[in-house]
């Protein structure tokens, strides 16, 4: 279940943030992790307005702007499912 796996990886993201103020590194590690959780989220398929929210974002389109270039097969994944809606395969009986 994705909401199962997203809690996981929110946890271990606070646990890391966690260590990682506790060894008093770089300030912008926390900024290194935001950039993972977004990426990995994006990568995993959770929809870019979801992961907007979660960012803290001001609008999704500031989400795609910056992690775009993680997504390099959407328009062909969006022409493939808009291709099974005008045209459904027929199931061989």
């Amino acid at each position: 279940m994705i909401h199962n796996t997203l809690v996981e990886i929110i946890e271990e993201l606070l646990r890391i943030i966690i260590y990682v103020k506790a060894l008093r590194y770089h300030i912008y590690a926390f900024h290194d992790l935001r950039y993972t959780f977004a990426s990995l989220m994006l990568i995993s398929g959770v929809n870019p307005k979801v992961v907007s929210e979660i960012m803290g974002h001001a609008s999704v389109s500031l989400t795609l702007n910056t992690y775009s270039h993680l997504l390099p097969g959407i328009k062909e994944g969006a022409a493939e499912k808009l291709n099974h809606v005008i045209s459904p395969q027929k199931s061989e009986d």
